[in-house]
């Protein structure tokens, strides 16, 4: 008598759950778009969110007025905004984004530069 063995394909309850976004959760959240309020809000997470969406958002015809913006800020997060906001430029235009922050005060800016803008 032959004996045949099968082999079952596993069991898709045994396999682990799949990763899966909160979609309806995050859409549902107010999207912030000034830097006052980003500033304001009491969750680091959040703030750092809202910070990078906003920088997401930016282009060539805009990020200049925005760094402007920021450069007024009136707190400690004025280099923590300028960072983001000189990595996303260096994104689309590094060399702009380098000659800028050479003439800037800001620390945080020449740290980029010596690091070298847009990453790997």
């Amino acid at each position: 008598m032959e004996t045949s063995s099968v082999v079952k394909a596993p069991d898709e309850s045994s396999a682990p759950a799949k990763f899966a976004p909160a979609v309806a959760r995050r859409s549902a959240a107010p999207v912030e778009k000034d830097f006052a309020s980003i500033i304001a809000l009491r969750s680091r997470f959040r703030r750092e969110a809202a910070l990078l969406g906003l920088a997401d958002s930016l282009d060539e015809a805009n990020i200049e007025a925005a760094i402007n913006e920021a450069e007024a800020i009136d707190s400690d997060d004025r280099e923590w905004v300028l960072l983001v906001l000189f990595t996303r430029w260096a994104e689309f235009a590094p060399e702009a984004a380098a000659n800028v922050a050479i003439k800037t005060k800001a620390e945080v800016l020449h740290a980029i530069l010596e690091g070298g803008m847009g990453g790997a």
